[in-house]
């Protein structure tokens, strides 16, 4: 329920206490009892039907969020298996595939067969076979739009994601490549299933040394942990009605220009006019099964997401993941410090530092605003603010791998190079 902010100063219903009022956006909640903390506020330049499937997409992720969450309290996440999500996604990966198979069939059955309006629908019919193709990700965009490191460039950092993948029990990765962004991931990609690892630098340099542990510990659980939205048989069915989404999406159409000797720029305007009520209904219909496929996994996922959580903590330490945890907290914040450092020639670690120690009185309320801003469906992650506290609640573990000071600035060194040319390219597109 959304609160009508002249009456924000009003107390909590549920517990009596002040409501918080004071974050520009958010609609008032209660720190203490969390009343209201589900509360959304949809996008108001949006249209009346995408407003309120937004709704409902915040409503399913944030009760999905808060169950699973409940049913974890205290325990340890262990590793999602074969489940009745697994097998229903799989049963409409497998109806793709045989619908891409027909449609295949018939439209090279109308192109052979056929007179030549038979032939041009026959083609359409194939370009639609192809979009509902299985998609198992692709290395070489990947390859080409980053730097890989070698073992023999990066021995101490090798080293180290040996050790990790060891203690975590988790395979090593193929390739190890690093950019300027502030993020990381891990994925198997291609029909090769090649296990990438991508540590965006400044992500991972401006990390505390255990905190590092943490990050690989968590990423190379993505390649073991279950996760649905990376398994040959259910990557297809969470991904391809999205993808039919947004391609069936009308946009704002070929403008006629004064040039346009032709008219063509005019026709397609107006054919694009004519069609988008079709377009638009299309898409949505897209975007409810898209919507549904994702409902269904969301709670494996999120799951597996928690146990590459715990992989982490047992690999680097409850407290390093957790304080690793918060930093994320802070993500939009400390793009802001990397790019006003990187202009200013600065360090970006000492800066990182300054902004966590500002921001500590803030945590708090970070994590509570997680839930709200970080539910949906679609989330690749559970809201930060419970994993958080899963793992700061959850059994604790010592660290298994231990990252010492000096480890660490040999890393930097075996990444100096790479440190120079993204602090350039930061400052430049700052």
């Amino acid at each position: 329920m959304l609160i009508d902010p002249a009456v924000a100063t009003e107390l909590c219903p549920r517990c009596q206490n002040r409501l918080m009022t004071d974050e520009p956006g958010e609609p008032p909640w209660c720190e203490r009892c969390q009343w209201n903390l589900e509360a959304f506020k949809p996008d108001e330049h949006a249209g009346w039907l995408r407003r309120r499937l937004e709704r409902l997409d915040h409503r399913w992720g944030f009760g999905l969020s808060m169950a699973l969450h409940r049913s974890l309290a205290g325990g340890r996440a262990t590793r999602p298996g074969v489940s009745k999500a697994t097998l229903l996604l799989a049963a409409v990966t497998g109806a793709l595939l045989a619908l891409m198979l027909l449609l295949m069939a018939f439209g090279f059955w109308l192109i052979i067969g056929y007179p030549w309006p038979a032939k041009i629908l026959g083609g359409l019919i194939v370009l639609l076979a192809l979009l509902l193709r299985p998609r198992f990700g692709r290395l070489k965009p990947i390859l080409a739009d980053f730097d890989e490191v070698t073992r023999d460039e990066a021995p101490t950092l090798f080293g180290l994601i040996d050790r990790v993948a060891a203690e975590a029990g988790t395979p090593r990765p193929h390739r190890v490549l690093f950019g300027a962004e502030w993020n990381a991931f891990a994925a198997t990609v291609g029909l090769r299933r090649t296990r990438v690892l991508l540590l965006g630098l400044p992500y991972f340099q401006c990390r505390r040394p255990q905190e590092r542990v943490a990050i690989l510990g968590h990423e190379m659980g993505h390649l073991a942990n279950g996760d649905l939205r990376t398994g040959l048989l259910t990557r297809p069915a969470l991904e391809t009605f999205g993808l039919l989404a947004g391609l069936f999406y009308p946009d704002h159409g070929a403008r006629a220009r004064d040039d346009d000797l032709l008219g063509i720029g005019l026709v397609i305007y107006l054919a694009e006019s004519a069609l988008k009520p079709v377009m638009y209904l299309v898409s949505y219909l897209f975007f409810l099964a898209h919507l549904g496929t994702n409902m269904i996994g969301a709670r494996q996922s999120q799951r597996a997401e928690y146990y590459a959580d715990e992989l982490a903590a047992r690999v680097a330490g409850s407290e390093a993941v957790a304080s690793d945890l918060d930093l994320d907290l802070s993500g939009t914040g400390m793009v802001t410090v990397l790019g006003a450092r990187s202009r200013a020639g600065l360090g970006w670690r000492e800066g990182v530092e300054q902004a966590r120690a500002d921001g500590l009185a803030r945590l708090p309320r970070r994590r509570q605003l997680s839930l709200r801003r970080e539910a949906s469906v679609f989330a690749s992650h559970p809201p930060t603010g419970l994993r958080r506290e899963l793992i700061a609640q959850g059994p604790h573990h010592d660290p298994c791998v231990v990252l010492t000071e000096a480890e660490a600035e040999r890393i930097d060194a075996e990444l100096a190079g790479l440190e120079k040319r993204y602090r350039r390219t930061i400052a430049h597109s700052w």
